[in-house]
């Protein structure tokens, strides 16, 4: 898979499960996982958090660990993400 599928792939597993991660009751840790996977396809040291606001807003971070190389991945990623 090309670094853009992989990119594409990403964003789909978000888009499928935005309900489960939006729900403070889910525990659908597996989701989590697939995530992790599909970053990983990414890039190893590219790592994620999801904030989810008092007014049920859910902000996703990706972070580089400092790893300036990765600014530029990272910044493609988020230019591939969809609207939620």
């Amino acid at each position: 898979m090309s670094k853009m599928e992989d990119i594409q792939n990403f964003w789909k597993i978000i888009q499928e499960n935005i309900k489960e991660l939006t729900d403070e009751e889910s525990e659908e840790l597996e989701i989590y996982e697939k995530i992790l996977e599909a970053l990983d396809k990414i890039h190893p040291e590219i790592f994620y958090e999801f904030m989810l606001s008092d007014d049920d807003i859910l902000t996703l971070v990706l972070s580089a660990g400092g790893n300036k190389e990765l600014f530029p991945l990272i910044e493609e990623m988020v230019s591939k993400a969809p609207k939620l």
